[in-house]
């Protein structure tokens, strides 16, 4: 008896639960933006994925279910005619809900590449919806007004969706990226028409920018056309007797600074060229800083479509970046990111356009006219519990049409990366292996449990782009050396203190062997030297230091090698630190008292390991080797530690494709994709510009360059004598 009540309950029930849990996952989506954005929260994003994937299925399932239930009344002949008209008038409604949150059109990349199949379950739905309306309808002239208003919100809303997804696709933006340029000259040098077409755009960009740019610093935002536009702009404001003085003091000769002042650069070497003119001309320009504002990051997301950059946009975005100071820099990477971010994932690339900005403002106006039509209508006849529900379904539809408009829903749009580090050591897992030792076997906790994060990403990119800012002054001097510094993974730093190393026997030798390896093992072998060393001087080291910042890169890295091996490097082998954490943990099998970092480490150089030869062996050999060489420098090992980090770092941010970094993004960003926007806004090599590369310089270019920075030394020495000279002459 009781199980048929229940039995007859769900069925009278059925059809206002599934509307009202559609209307909680709807609801749900669209403050599941902010777990995807939060750090702290990042624990419960799979409930934000619950809800993204839940949420369309209950939707379709909701409408299936009105289908049959109206076929049976209808067959059964069950009711007073019109008495269930409520419940076909939830049919829009889903739609709407089935159309999901512009906040989270995509949960994941892959989402984007499947807007054909959300586009079929699109036009089903819209067709069974229609179809119930339009066979069980039979209510009062004002309801059919209201209805109607719902399926013209319901069809464009549930249409935006695939649309979006479409124009977030990397097909999508790769055609996109290919013709903008030249839409752009066209609608610049057209006629009326094509002038109007322009401002048009111009007019939707900008409203884009006064919208969304509040989460972004003050000096942040964008205020012209184009950066390349406002940096032409401040580069024909340079005082033009300045520009043609003679600099061939730094390795530009006065003939070569007159050429590149012709035309964009169209090979390599005038590309380098170009870039350290603008480097060493980077005070003068800096001093025009307070009259510049950012320019504009509505194009930067093309970046991530792994699409070789021509030399001359690679010039204006080096210009275009020496424009701004370290913190200034970071700011603006992170503003850049957090843009990429929301056109990917959100429906950015369709709310504002011309059509997407009109049904914006129009759509909740037609579902507030739909609420009040239906409070003014006649009722009576139909269930009350119907009318309750329909009630709450309009009122919670019509109001979350209006939460981007209220000022309360404003922290939505302000909330932006935090400077995080993830953070991963093998010292630790191994002091830790001993604890939970249930859920330590566990895949997710394995993986997880030992990650922390260091608020350091602003201080380890302005570090970065001290490294890269140095090496287009002092190592970059033609197209043979620019290919050998985004090649570099430590080697500079060796070379700079190898008179230091010198003077201990092997030191040298060890260090630039412990390079030679693949980058992954080279990888595991500094990131145990690094902590050998750090908690053989006792762990110390204050915030910004070199010993700081060369522990967090090491555990980044490492982290990278443990939970992102393909962000690392192609091919990273995640199993080599599980080799070596197995490898520590049998080491300390048989130990007691050891719970500490300071311990393990301290037992790691104290522990003679067997002779074999197997690799996970050689590795832990190698960074026991490495470890005494370092040690042997001093002081001087933390600068020597920091600097190959720091080159290890933009090693693997070169080699990482735009498709992961922007992968990344839907789940938290990486820290990775810091430092490979700067890299490649500082006019170096993506993984892209590497794979389409011409063919290596040929000898007679290796010459030339050559003789052009022998020629500028000799310039420079003369120009040293020639001062002098002058000096000398006045005191006499």
């Amino acid at each position: 008896m009781d199980v048929s009540r229940a039995m007859h309950w769900w069925q009278d029930w059925q059809m206002r639960i599934l509307v009202l849990g559609s209307l909680v996952f709807y609801f749900s989506l669209y403050f599941g933006y902010l777990l995807r954005m939060s750090t702290r929260l990042r624990t419960l994003r799979p409930l934000v994925w619950l809800a993204y994937v839940s949420g369309d299925a209950l939707a379709i399932y909701a409408l299936a279910t009105l289908f049959n239930r109206q076929r049976q009344r209808s067959a059964a002949a069950c009711g007073s005619r019109g008495s269930n008209d409520l419940e076909v008038l939830w049919a829009p409604v889903l739609l709407i809900h089935l159309g999901g949150q512009p906040t989270i059109t995509a949960y994941s990349l892959e989402d984007n590449e499947l807007w054909l199949r959300h586009a079929m379950t699109l036009v089903s739905q819209v067709l069974i919806a229609l179809y119930v309306f339009c066979n069980w309808w039979s209510g009062e002239r004002q309801l059919l007004t209201t209805a109607v208003l719902l399926f013209v919100v319901g069809i464009i809303k549930s249409s935006c969706k695939p649309w979006a997804l479409r124009r977030a696709s990397f097909t999508s933006m790769l055609a996109s990226a290919a013709d903008f340029a030249m839409k752009r000259n066209k609608w610049k040098e057209g006629g009326m028409v094509s002038v109007i077409k322009y401002c048009l755009w111009s007019c939707t960009a900008y409203i884009w920018e006064e919208l969304y740019a509040t989460q972004a610093p003050a000096q942040a935002r964008a205020a012209g056309d184009n950066h390349q536009a406002s940096a032409v702009e401040v580069e024909k404001t340079i005082d033009k007797e300045e520009a043609e003085q003679d600099y061939s003091t730094v390795g530009v000769t006065d003939l070569s600074w007159r050429n590149l002042e012709v035309g964009d650069p169209t090979t390599l070497g005038d590309f380098v060229r170009s870039a350290r003119r603008h480097m060493y001309n980077n005070n003068k320009e800096k001093r025009m800083k307070r009259d510049f504002v950012y320019a504009p990051i509505k194009f930067i997301y093309k970046m991530f479509v792994s699409r070789h950059q021509p030399y001359p946009d690679r010039l204006e975005d080096v210009k275009l970046l020496l424009k701004f100071n370290g913190k200034e820099a970071y700011e603006f990477l992170r503003v850049c990111l957090y843009f990429t971010f929301k056109i990917l994932y959100t429906g950015h690339r369709v709310i504002f356009t011309c059509l997407g900005l009109f049904l914006q403002l129009s759509l909740p106006l037609l579902t507030l006219t739909s609420v009040v039509l239906f409070v003014k209508s006649h009722k009576g006849g139909y269930d009350v519990n119907d009318v309750w529900v329909t009630y709450v379904v309009f009122s919670l539809t019509a109001l979350h049409e209006f939460l981007p408009f209220l000022p309360s829903a404003a922290f939505l749009r302000c909330t932006t990366w935090l400077e995080m580090v993830w953070q991963c050591s093998l010292i630790s897992c191994c002091a830790r292996r001993k604890e939970h030792p249930v859920l330590i076997h566990l895949p997710y906790f394995n993986r997880y449990w030992h990650v922390e994060h260091k608020h350091d990403a602003r201080v380890i990119t302005e570090r970065v782009l001290d490294h890269v800012e140095k090496g287009w002054k002092e190592y970059i001097h033609g197209p043979v050396s620019y290919r050998g510094f985004n090649n570099l993974r430590g080697q500079w730093t060796l070379e700079k203190h190898k008179q230091q190393m010198e003077q201990h026997t092997g030191v040298w030798n060890v260090l630039v062997e412990s390079l030679k390896v693949q980058f992954d093992g080279s990888i595991l072998i500094w990131h145990v030297a690094t902590e050998l060393c750090y908690y053989n001087s006792g762990g110390d080291g204050s915030d910004g230091d070199p010993i700081h910042l060369a522990t967090v890169i090491s555990k980044y890295m490492a982290y990278l090698l443990f939970i992102r091996p393909e962000m690392l490097i192609p091919g990273g082998r995640s199993l080599l630190f599980n080799i070596a954490r197995d490898q520590i943990t049998e080491m300390l099998k048989d130990t007691v008292g050891i719970h500490s970092e300071q311990d393990v480490a301290r037992h790691i150089e104290n522990h003679d390991l067997p002779e074999q030869t197997a690799d996970e062996i050689l590795l832990i050999h190698r960074a026991k080797n490495l470890t005494g060489a370092l040690m042997l420098l001093g002081q001087d090992k933390w600068k020597v530690i920091e600097g190959v980090w720091v080159e290890m770092l933009c090693y693997s941010a070169a080699r990482c494709s735009g498709y992961l970094h922007a992968r990344s993004l839907g789940h938290g960003g990486e820290f990775l994709s810091y430092v490979w926007l700067l890299w490649s806004f500082m006019g170096m090599e993506s993984l892209a510009d590497r794979i389409t590369m011409m063919e290596p310089p040929t000898e007679q270019e290796r010459r030339k360059e050559q003789e052009e920075e022998e020629e500028a030394r000799n310039q420079g020495r003369q120009q040293k004598m020639n001062d002098s000279h002058a000096s000398s002459s006045q005191q006499s």
